[in-house]
């Protein structure tokens, strides 16, 4: 909470439904938890076919 400047009661209305968070706010939300603003606005975990976009690449300079 303390990451995107809201209070508990604020989740809390996220949570049961009783409110929305501000559109401003959902990028630092989503870092925040971890997930891409996708995912958050989905409620769908998206997963990167791209295999090779997925490989940390490493680069040598000999």
């Amino acid at each position: 909470m303390e990451k995107i400047c809201v209070s508990g009661n604020t989740v809390s209305k996220w949570e049961t439904d009783k409110g929305l968070s501000d559109i401003g706010i959902i990028e630092d939300l989503a870092k925040a938890l971890g997930t891409s603003v996708a995912e958050l606005l989905t409620g769908e975990l998206c997963e990167n076919d791209n295999l090779p976009a997925n490989i940390k690449k490493n680069f040598y300079v000999y």
